[in-house]
């Protein structure tokens, strides 16, 4: 069972072993850590424009590197898929104009569908979702 979903803010803060998201993380393993398949379609798309900007072939190569590091790392996560439930609360999510993006939007349906804890440094944003739980396991919490 998943009780927690990280999003893409919080992955990527676990990827590069930010002390208080990257223990939270270890902490929370065997209660059940998964990500929503959104944030693997935003890693994807920020790391393929990473690629095309590359300013040397040296640059390029550490990010093909660090592109395949990410790969090997999602095999050890669960992945979560959006339900049609899960379709259905995000068209309502967007109807509702909560100011919040899309993909935002779609995790949230995501961890709701599930009953899941989102995991998110941008409570700002998530707070404006009724019924969907947050925690901030990162570095601005603590201040």
């Amino acid at each position: 069972m998943i009780r927690y979903l990280l999003d893409t803010d919080s992955f990527s803060m676990y990827m590069r072993y930010e002390m208080p998201m990257f223990t939270s993380v270890i902490r929370h393993m065997l209660v059940g850590i998964g990500l929503p398949i959104i944030v693997i379609e935003e890693i994807w798309d920020g790391w393929l424009s990473a690629i095309r900007n590359a300013k040397s072939a040296v640059d390029a190569a550490k990010t093909y590197q660090r592109l395949a590091d990410t790969l090997i790392e999602l095999k050890n996560w669960s992945i979560i898929t959006p339900s049609p439930e899960a379709l259905l609360t995000f068209k309502q999510l967007k109807k509702a104009k909560l100011n919040v993006g899309g993909n935002d939007l779609k995790i949230a349906a995501i961890a709701m569908s599930i009953g899941a804890i989102l995991v998110t440094g941008n409570t700002r944003d998530f707070n404006r979702i009724a019924g969907l739980s947050i925690e901030d396991w990162s570095e601005r919490a603590k201040v």
